[in-house]
């Protein structure tokens, strides 16, 4: 387990294989104890650990209506996830196709959320 602090919030971050199949990350919040579990596959991936902390800022920006809004908009949880796959894509600095990673994020994106966007769409929200 690590422990993270997202304005000054503490998190937990913990490594579990059973909790986030098929994704490599999952966030849960309960009133102000902040948990991101992260695959052991994963366990070393600074962009996906820096993703989920996005979520978790989300939540404490939202004084915690995060999982409410997220659940009930589309537009809100396309909001959140561009968001987060924009910061997840800067932990990658010596990546050297990061078009083929956006490429790969924008997948995700039309594909794991049910927001009703395509893949180019979400492509072209990742930008530069």
């Amino acid at each position: 387990m690590r422990i993270r602090f997202v304005r000054f919030h503490p998190v937990f971050v913990i490594r579990s294989d059973w909790l986030v199949r098929p994704k490599g990350g999952r966030v849960w919040c309960f009133l102000f104890i902040n948990l991101v579990f992260i695959r052991s596959d994963l366990w070393c991936d600074d962009g996906l650990l820096s993703h989920e902390l996005v979520h978790i800022d989300q939540h404490i920006r939202t004084l915690y209506v995060h999982p409410v809004l997220y659940y009930f908009s589309a537009s809100y949880r396309l909001r959140c996830e561009v968001e987060a796959y924009r910061v997840q894509m800067c932990c990658y600095p010596g990546c050297d196709d990061i078009d083929s990673l956006r490429w790969l994020f924008a997948g995700y994106i039309s594909g794991w959320y049910n927001i009703g966007i395509s893949k180019e769409d979400a492509y072209l929200l990742l930008g530069d």
